[in-house]
């Protein structure tokens, strides 16, 4: 197995288990930072305006977790894509040529 083919293949073992768990992660890291921020909390807060706080940085965590993990996963994907397509072959290029030979431009249609 060449380097590449190892590297693709590495890739996409990623890229599958990222889009399997991604939102499992998210979601545990929103639950993770929940109580974290509850016992940092003063024992003078109101019981009920620390909850709210706690749910709402416990969400906020989810998302900046979802949109991590979403660049990471949309790295991976195209570096793989790019792991694929490299074949080593230049870059392919259309080359219009003149078949009159007349000397004057191409009409870009077929010739009369």
């Amino acid at each position: 197995m060449t380097d590449g083919e190892e590297r693709l293949s590495r890739l996409d073992a990623r890229i599958r288990w990222l889009e399997r768990y991604r939102r499992t992660v998210a979601i545990a890291a929103g639950v993770a930072v929940a109580p974290i921020i509850w016992f940092s909390l003063s024992p003078g807060w109101p019981r009920a305006h620390g909850l709210a706080l706690v749910t709402a940085l416990g969400i906020a965590a989810w998302w900046v977790a979802e949109v991590v993990l979403g660049i990471v996963l949309s790295a991976w994907e195209t570096e793989a894509n790019i792991v694929a397509r490299d074949k080593g072959l230049p870059r392919a290029t259309v080359v219009v040529r003149d078949v009159r030979n007349d000397g004057s431009p191409p009409s870009g249609g077929l010739p009369s």
